[in-house]
């Protein structure tokens, strides 16, 4: 007796074990990739927000540079300034004192029994620890006035010295005795302030 063949199972129009494991493959990816669009975004944005702090922290380290720079012109500047305005007031002290110095020559000549026309003070001359500033004196008299004054100036006035003398004859019927130049020298520890004149007659 013949056996019939068996058929072959029908295919029901269902869905497969496989297509299932495809869509459900697919599903998966999906969802992982929004995951990770999702979870990036933020990160990339922190990322760019830390590159413009980074830039804007960089920016700020520039101009905190470039100020602090600044201040180190501007301070120098300011002791430059600090030293030129001592320097100043240091040669005016030291012309006020020049000045009292030909105002006490004046006083010490008149008092010696001069006739002072002009006392003047010439340019300073820088040496290395001091400076020498002539002081010209004209006027008339005679020879043991000018030996007196001439004296007393040495005595009173240690910064001061005796340069040149000079004592012309009187002329004819002059009461005035002869004409009289000297020359002193003027000692400072720095420069005076230009030079001064003053005049005098009695």
């Amino acid at each position: 007796m013949i056996g019939k063949k068996q058929a072959a199972p029908r295919s029901s129009g269902g869905i497969g074990a496989w297509q299932t494991h495809a869509i459900g493959f697919v599903l998966f990816a999906s969802v992982l990739g929004a995951g990770l669009v999702l979870g990036l975004r933020p990160v990339l944005a922190q990322r760019d927000t830390m590159a413009e702090l980074a830039m804007r922290q960089a920016d700020l380290h520039a101009r905190l540079d470039g100020a602090r720079r600044q201040e180190r012109i501007l301070r120098d500047e300011l002791y430059a300034l600090e030293e030129l305005g001592a320097g100043w007031n240091e040669r005016a002290g030291q012309g006020a004192t020049l000045n009292q110095s030909m105002a006490k020559l004046t006083q010490i000549g008149q008092s010696a029994g001069l006739s002072l026309h002009t006392v003047r003070a010439g340019d300073a001359n820088a040496l290395e620890f001091f400076e020498v500033t002539p002081i010209a004196v004209e006027g008339s008299g005679g020879y043991a006035q000018c030996a007196g004054f001439i004296s007393e100036v040495l005595a009173a006035m240690p910064n001061v010295t005796i340069e040149r003398f000079s004592l012309a004859a009187p002329g004819p019927g002059s009461g005035e005795g002869g004409a009289v130049s000297l020359v002193f020298a003027w000692y400072s520890d720095s420069g005076a302030q230009g030079a001064g004149e003053s005049g005098t007659s009695g």
